[in-house]
This record gives C-alpha cells, structure tokens and sequence, in this order.
C-alpha cells in the first residue's frame, strides 16, 4: 500500500480510499494495464483536440515498443540458442518432441515468444511508418475510425501476448533450474510484484480516463489545484472518478462540456436532456454497429441495420 502524508487521518481511512481506487480498474487489468485496451485508444483519439499532439504521441508510443521488444526478441534468440547445458538440453527435447518433460513446453513457450515478439515488432514498426504520414488535419478521422483504432491497438495485443509467453518460459525455466519449493516462491513472488505494478498503473489510468485528464482543459482551477494538500487532490479526484464510472458515458460525448449548450442559450435541463438522449443514442448506434460485425454477409444484406 503506498504511504500518503497522514494529517491525523485514522490508517482505516487511508486503505478504504486505497481500495476504492483499486476498484476502478475491471478484473482483466489486473493483469493487462489499461493502455493496452481499446477503451484507453477510444479516450485518447477523442481526448486529444489537436490532431498533431495525437499522431506524436501514438508515434512516440510506437517508438518506445519497438525498443522494448527489440531488447525482449534478443534476449529471447540469445536463450534459444545458448550454448549452456539447460539450452542444450531443451534444444534436444524439442527434437524429440519429449512431451512429459518440462524443458519440452519452455521451449515450445519460448519459441512461441520469439514469433509473437517478432510479429508485435513488425506490426509495430508498420503502424509507425503508416500513421506518421497522416497529416494533422486529418488524423482524427482516420485514427477515430474503427480501422485506425484497430490498427493502433493490434501492436499492443501482440506485445501483451509476447510479454505473457515470455513470464511463461521464464517461469518453466525456473522449475528447471530451481527446486521445486524455490521456483514456487520465486514465482508467487513475480507473480505478486506483476499484479501490483499492472493494477497500480490501470488503477492510474481509469483516474486519468474518468477524470478527463488527457483532454486540454484542467481538472480545477489554478487556484483550486494549489490549495488543495496531495491527498486531497488524490481523494477529489478519485470522487471524479468514481461518479464517472457510475455514469458510463459515451466516449464520443465525455470530452464534450455538459455545460457548452447553456452557454448557446439552452437551458441547463434542455442541455443535460439533450446529453443523455444522444448519450444513449450513440450507445444503440454501437451496439448495432459491433453486432454487425458477426452476421454474416447475406444476414446484412438480407437484414440491414436501422437508423
């Protein structure tokens, strides 16, 4: 649990908050970060307003895999191909397709590492060449489009299966290498240390998520921001949090201000009527659209969607 400044709190107090923000996340980022989700694709393409501070940071993040996984791929071929006496002894198992042996699936793990760290630098490498041509006038259409965030976000599944098999091997190996009392400490302990590092920084992004912090505007006021103590801005933050998460809205309509119809001359309860009724709009729009995506092409044609 991370210690915040306690100014006479009760430590009750502190872990119920600790708790609540550990909620934020769904139980599959526990395992897998946030970013590495459509969802956190979706925020940041509507997120950004500006379309050149949207193509650099998908391009920045693009640069950071490819010498992740370029270090992770060497790594991968250099125990494949190792010279020492455990490599050896996996390299003759796999020709002998030794099945009941453990040595046999690090192998089959660790090759498979190799091809998902070989496709993941590919598919990396390809988005990065693609999307830095588009100009910034036009990168929202294409990056918000299904195909441009499909495109974005296949990178990122391919590196969380490269990541997976390589804990697998490693894992396996650990059982090889180690008693079998030892390799299953060591490994409820990684395992334990990967929990906590992936559910802190999903936890981290469903605040910025909810909290509306990739967009260009603030989340107070200057003043409000400067008077506010750490944790209090941790708790006030994790409030904003929470009541967005209640809401579930639209990604298309978060980054819009609730408050910009009444500025046009509506009235408050026109504006917020308004907001829910496209809110819910949107959402039967993208129900219809993503049940589409499994019929098949005569039950389309036969059956076209409805506006």
């Amino acid at each position: 649990m991370p210690h915040f400044d306690r100014e006479g709190r009760p430590r009750r107090h502190d872990a119920q908050k600790w708790f609540s923000l550990l909620s934020l996340p769904k139980f599959i980022e526990y395992f897998i970060s946030v970013d590495h989700f459509p969802g956190w694709r979706r925020h940041l393409s509507w997120a950004k307003h500006d379309g050149k501070s949207l193509r650099e940071h998908m391009t920045q993040r693009f640069a950071s895999n490819m010498v992740f996984m370029s270090l992770l791929l060497s790594a991968e071929i250099a125990v494949l191909f190792s010279p020492s006496a455990p490599a050896d002894t996996m390299r003759e198992r796999l020709k002998n397709s030794e099945y009941d042996t453990v040595d046999f699936y690090a192998g089959l793990a660790l090759s498979m590492s190799i091809f998902l760290s070989l496709s993941a630098l590919v598919a990396t490498f390809t988005a990065w060449a693609i999307i830095s041509s588009i100009s910034d006038s036009n990168a929202h259409c294409i990056l918000r489009s299904s195909i441009g965030l499909h495109a974005t976000q296949l990178p990122s599944r391919l590196i969380v299966s490269a990541i997976g098999a390589f804990l697998i091997w490693n894992i396996l190996f650990l059982f090889i290498l180690l008693p079998k009392v030892w390799a299953i400490i060591v490994t409820v302990m990684a395992c334990t240390l990967y929990m906590y590092i992936v559910s802190i920084y999903s936890a981290l992004g469903r605040l910025v998520m909810f909290t509306k912090a990739m967009a260009g505007e603030p989340i107070f006021k200057k003043d409000e921001e400067e008077s506010l103590p750490p944790y209090d801005l941790y708790t006030t933050l994790l409030e904003k949090a929470q009541k967005e998460k209640k809401r579930s809205p639209n990604v298309m309509l978060f980054y819009r201000t609730r408050d910009g119809d009444t500025a046009n001359g509506h009235t408050g309860g026109e504006s917020v009527r308004n907001y829910d009724e496209e809110n819910s709009s949107l959402f039967q729009r993208e129900a219809a659209q993503d049940s589409n995506i499994n019929m098949s092409p005569r039950s389309i044609i036969s059956n076209p969607p409805q506006n």
